[in-house]
């Protein structure tokens, strides 16, 4: 029995780390005075390999864009802006993750997992807004973005904020938008329309982060079935860098 029990809570393990690398986003917000890029689900704040960030860019007030300085910490990674950054984008590889013939979920391609049954690599991306600034309100070139329509950090709570949603640059309707990811994800989701858009409620007082996930097919089907995205947009009401 207690085999049994150990290798129950060794599968669910298992299948909550594949879940994970489907379902969960990255953002960037302050903690203890830093700027750090946070991965989790909702309201959670999780560790992470820092190696799984390929990127983190500071679009700057020019037009022009610079690396942001990272910073490992271990199980996670700060982030410094580049001299005047108005946004920030960042990018996470969560890997590739595949069902083997058992049901059981691996961290691995499918070409790695004998008669797996099917198999995904999964992209986190995410846009900050750091201050007020034109910028905010233009594409950044993301695989999957979030783009609004106006500067977000000129809003106050309950404003509507107009966004489309962006794959590959181009609109992507009928696609679930939520409005607030860290303090209401279960809740009051919206579409976006047939050019891509949604006007979204500002919820918070603070930092607001607004979610999005879509999947598309692998340009290597050997390896994985569909490429998944999870993007975030966040920006803050009371908070600015500058």
């Amino acid at each position: 029995m207690r085999g049994i029990v150990f290798s129950a809570m060794a599968a669910a393990l298992l299948l909550g780390s594949a879940l994970d690398a489907m379902a969960h986003g990255i953002w960037i917000a302050q903690r203890h005075g830093d700027l750090a890029i946070v991965y989790g689900h909702g309201a959670s704040d999780e560790a992470y390999d820092p190696n799984k960030v390929t990127q983190a860019t500071g679009h700057l007030e020019d037009g022009t864009t610079a690396p942001a300085t990272t910073e490992d910490r271990g199980n996670h990674v700060l982030v410094v802006p580049p001299k005047d950054a108005a946004v920030l984008t960042a990018t996470m590889d969560n890997g590739y993750w595949s069902e083997g013939p058992d049901g059981k979920w691996v961290n691995k391609p499918k070409s790695e997992v004998d008669g797996a049954k099917q198999g995904g690599r999964y992209l986190k991306h995410t846009v900050a807004i750091l201050d007020h600034s034109p910028l905010a309100s233009q594409a950044k070139g993301m695989a999957l973005e979030i783009v609004p329509e106006r500067d977000p950090t000129e809003l106050s709570p309950g404003d509507e904020l107009v966004v489309t949603v962006l794959l590959n640059g181009k609109p992507l309707a009928d696609t679930l938008v939520i409005q607030e990811y860290t303090t209401d994800s279960e809740n009051k989701a919206l579409r976006t329309d047939a050019e891509g858009r949604a006007s979204v409620t500002v919820r918070n007082n603070g930092l607001n982060v607004i979610a999005v996930s879509a999947d598309e097919a692998s340009a290597e089907p050997e390896k994985a079935d569909r490429v998944g995205h999870f993007a975030t947009l966040s920006f803050s009401l009371d908070y600015h860098t500058h």
